[in-house]
């Protein structure tokens, strides 16, 4: 992994994307020129069945990095595996499908730089954002808010927005300690942030569209997931805290 030698690597999860990969990978890649941003891009398919390794593919570029493996790992496991092949001075990630608009991660840029960010957040909560999804994600989303306030007091309200900015410190020091796999990770990443010191973790605005793909969604099964990885991040915390003498 070859440090700081671009401004922003992106690294955009996606699995079984055939629908929409192409077109949206080429649409941050324009989307990033257009800014004038010294970027890479990491794609990286969990373990697609479908025709999205071919798709993805099909947009080159000597900044678009593409990456495949044979198994479904789980979101959590892409973005650490394409954190190892990211080169960038701050790395984010972005939920391929573009429930989250790709001009969030130009107003996360924009924020880690101006506020000295460590950790800039995409937020539903946000005042500025725009936010079309259903009522049972609305009523979930609220459950799993007050769920990780009880857990770990984060500063930050909305930990699951698929889209993130981070410098590139916290990573190296958060990922070796990160252990899930599953949408779960999200929060893991955060309470470890703040565990070791990195605690200027900011909002931003987003726009989400749940439905921009039908195929965008959670079931009962991936929620019970959910819920119980986040409890046992609270355990392996209390592990990190009693083997750094906390």
């Amino acid at each position: 992994m070859n440090n700081g030698n671009v401004e922003l690597s992106l690294i955009m999860p996606v699995y079984n994307g055939e629908a929409f990969i192409d077109k949206n990978l080429a649409s941050v890649k324009t989307l990033l020129e257009q800014h004038d941003l010294d970027y890479e891009i990491v794609v990286v398919s969990d373990g697609s069945k479908d025709q999205t390794l071919q798709k993805m593919q099909s947009v080159n570029g000597d900044r678009i990095f593409h990456i495949h493996y044979h198994d479904n790992m789980g979101k959590g496991y892409a973005v650490k595996h394409g954190f190892s092949h990211c080169s960038g001075r701050f790395v984010g990630y972005l939920d391929s499908d573009f429930d989250i608009g790709p001009m969030s991660i130009i107003n996360a840029y924009e924020k880690i730089i101006d506020e000295d960010a460590d950790v800039v957040v995409g937020s539903k909560l946000h005042p500025e954002s725009e936010v079309y999804y259903p009522a049972h994600r609305k009523f979930f989303s609220y459950i799993y808010r007050q769920l990780n306030s009880l857990l770990f007091n984060l500063k930050i309200r909305d930990t699951q927005v698929g889209m993130k900015l981070f410098k590139r410190e916290v990573l190296e020091k958060v990922v070796p300690h990160a252990r899930k796999n599953s949408f779960a990770f999200d929060v893991e990443l955060l309470a470890l942030a703040e565990h070791f010191g990195y605690e200027n973790i900011v909002e931003c605005p987003i726009k989400l569209d749940f439905n921009i793909y039908k195929g965008s969604h959670i079931n009962w099964k991936q929620i019970a997931i959910i819920i119980y990885d986040t409890i046992s991040i609270r355990s392996g915390m209390r592990s990190i805290k009693r083997n750094n003498g906390g």
